[in-house]
């Protein structure tokens, strides 16, 4: 059994000038509950678990001394049977700030790590999920409940915590811990298309992305509050909280850059955006200056309206028709722009390598200006 209580009694004894006996007991021994004072032979002891209790062979006054160590011990007994979902959440909160420390000085946070996994050994299967709202504005009480009420509707069994500003995020925001067995029969109830030619983990986070997505149309609906989300990976198993939070961050990264279109950023689909983050400052502007030797010599900036140009393309796979119906636009019309990006960068979107080379532009571009 561990002895959580070691350190708070010893430093009380040393500030007390009390050194008391530790005597251990059987379980089933009518005792006090743990935390109450009681006295033996005109001693004063003190309950500390199960199997010990503190014997005091000096007199402990006041009461209010004996109500500050009971206090301190309670308090030390929360922080050591903290549950799976605290600890989480604490390290949510730490590594946002140490993100938001990083940032401000131009350096890349440290992932530390939870340390001990023993408080997550009841965590269930499932997925982290970071919503974050478009608005920055702090909640009230009753948004807040409104807000917990429809996540707790449809995430089933899931659990939710709410996460203070930090210097990454300057308002509250909610991080969902997305309960697959908990919430096994409404996902997997999804109306979606089979799709044989993915394997059935990627399949389940698809059908997750859209239970999110619902989600936040549920909670425009009922609660007004207009939010994004980032989902990061599955996790299977208490070690892999560590990496669910991080691909949820990771999955808010590439979410927050300029040119990423949707309201679920699900981690899973952006390899590519996910590869760009990690490049080195110094590897984008070697790229860049790569990049704008066939301009010559200049930064490309696309203006709005040629970057949307660029991602219909791409989305079409280069087919020009395909891509002038995504956009809503007139086949000559696009055929103009293409012809525009041509003249501004040296590069023919109609062919894949220029195509490519353009697009991974606005990606590194995107990781460097996030919105």
């Amino acid at each position: 059994m561990s002895r959580w209580w070691e350190g708070a009694l010893r430093r009380w004894g040393d500030a007390l000038r009390l050194h008391p006996e530790v005597v251990q007991v059987q379980d089933d021994e009518a005792l006090p509950r743990v935390g109450e004072w009681w006295r033996e032979q005109g001693n004063w002891c003190l309950r500390l678990d199960q199997q010990h209790y503190a014997l005091f062979h000096a007199e402990v006054e006041p009461e209010s001394v004996r109500q500050a160590l009971s206090w301190t011990l309670q308090l030390s007994r929360q922080a050591s049977h903290r549950s799976w979902k605290d600890v989480v959440l604490n390290w949510f909160q730490e590594y946002l700030t140490a993100v938001g420390m990083a940032h401000e000085a131009g350096e890349r946070a440290v992932m530390t790590g939870i340390g001990d996994l023993s408080a997550l050994a009841a965590m269930p299967q499932g997925y982290f999920v970071w919503i974050h709202p478009i608005r920055q504005e702090l909640p009230t009480v009753e948004s807040e409940r409104a807000v917990e009420e429809v996540v707790r509707a449809i995430a089933g069994k899931g659990w939710l915590g709410w996460v203070p500003p930090s210097p990454s995020i300057p308002s509250y925001t909610l991080l969902v811990y997305y309960s697959v067995d908990g919430a096994e029969e409404s996902v997997h109830g999804l109306e979606t298309e089979p799709n044989m030619d993915v394997s059935p983990e990627y399949a389940e986070a698809l059908r997750v992305k859209e239970h999110v997505s619902s989600l936040l149309t549920q909670l425009e609906a009922d609660a007004f509050y207009t939010a994004r989300a980032a989902v990061g990976c599955k996790v299977t198993a208490p070690a892999e909280a560590v990496a669910g939070m991080q691909t949820a961050l990771a999955a808010w990264r590439v979410q927050s850059m300029a040119s990423h279109p949707g309201r679920v950023c699900l981690w899973a689909e952006t390899p590519v955006e996910q590869l760009l983050l990690q490049l080195s400052s110094e590897s984008r502007r070697t790229f860049r200056q790569m990049v704008g030797l066939r301009s010559r010599g200049r930064d490309i900036q696309l203006t709005p309206e040629l970057r949307e140009t660029l991602e219909g393309i791409v989305a079409a796979n280069l087919n020009v028709s395909e891509a002038a119906r995504l956009l809503y636009l007139h086949r000559n019309t696009l055929l103009h722009r293409i012809e525009r990006i041509r003249e501004q960068t040296g590069y023919d979107v109609r062919n894949f390598k220029d195509a490519m080379v353009l697009w991974l532009l606005q990606g590194v571009q995107g990781a460097e200006r996030p919105e």
